[in-house]
């Protein structure tokens, strides 16, 4: 049970690092390297929307027969298999790891239509195991990597599946019909200096903090990573919009892994959010 309050913890610190202030600076770098802004003709960015009550009704029916008594998932107000919905653990009589992940990948094509995957191949196991929970449970835990669209990674799109002899249970999706854009695009140098001089408000054990952002924290000897360009799903309460962006990592205390991202527009170059990545 001491591991319960940790974790909470945790939670708390991690939900309160993710506060970014940014100067009222953007604006003019934007327009200095880029005066286009973003060209009010094309549909960006890709937003997805709650359907109709009468379309879920009828996707439901079809989600439903999928079901069965082998399957448990829940479909969201999208019409996709959503990622809430409490697991259930158990046991398997599974020993091949093979075995899971092959069950694994047919049980995430079986609701292809509300998965958004319908070839196995395209999904890349990131971790299977049915070692869990203080060995009380023998099931298996396959996770899969998050989607890649376009060759881009869609962050926050890992599916799971968890497999016992009872039922196979799924979560998550990957997305369609994101638009990507080619053109106007800004650079990474762009996008780093929208974000020099920003303030990073963040808690850790000693209480609040701020950290404001230098040149020197784009890069470190021996770095782990670099900018790179990803697309970022937003839950926006009443839609899920789809940003793509500069992950721009920030080395604040010297160390080779980044203490934050902070996710730049690559049209608008706005600072869309910041993620920290340490305990405090």
């Amino acid at each position: 049970m001491k591991k319960y309050s940790l974790i909470v913890l945790i939670f708390i610190l991690l939900s309160s690092c993710n506060i970014l202030e940014v100067q009222d600076k953007s604006n003019s770098i934007f327009n200095h390297h880029n005066p286009n802004i973003v060209d009010p003709n094309i549909d960006y960015p890709t937003i997805y929307y709650p359907l109709a009550e009468t379309e879920l009704n009828e996707l439901q029916i079809e989600f439903d027969s999928l079901l069965g008594s082998e399957y448990d998932a829940f479909m969201d107000e999208y019409g996709l298999v959503g990622s809430y919905g409490l697991l259930n653990r158990g046991q398997s009589s599974i020993e091949d790891v093979n075995e899971a992940i092959s069950i694994a990948k047919s049980a995430v094509t079986h609701f292809s239509k509300f998965t958004n995957v319908s070839d196995s191949s395209l999904i890349v196991v990131n971790k299977a195991t049915n070692i869990g929970g203080y060995y009380l449970f023998t099931d298996w835990v396959v996770s899969f990597e998050n989607q890649i669209y376009d060759g881009y990674e869609v962050l926050n799109t890992r599916i799971m599946v968890l497999i016992t002899d009872e039922i196979i249970q799924v979560r998550e999706n990957y997305y369609t019909d994101i638009f990507v854009p080619t053109e106007n695009r800004i650079s990474v140098e762009d996008a780093q200096n929208l974000i020099i001089g920003s303030e990073i408000e963040y808690y850790d054990f000693v209480g609040l903090d701020t950290l404001v952002v230098k040149e020197n924290m784009f890069y470190v000897n021996g770095a782990t990573e670099r900018s790179k360009v990803k697309i970022l799903p937003r839950d926006l309460g009443d839609s899920v919009e789809m940003r793509v962006c500069w992950r721009v990592p920030i080395f604040a205390f010297g160390g080779i892994y980044p203490d934050w991202y902070v996710f730049v527009d690559i049209l608008s170059g706005e600072v869309v959010t910041s993620e920290v990545l340490f305990i405090g």
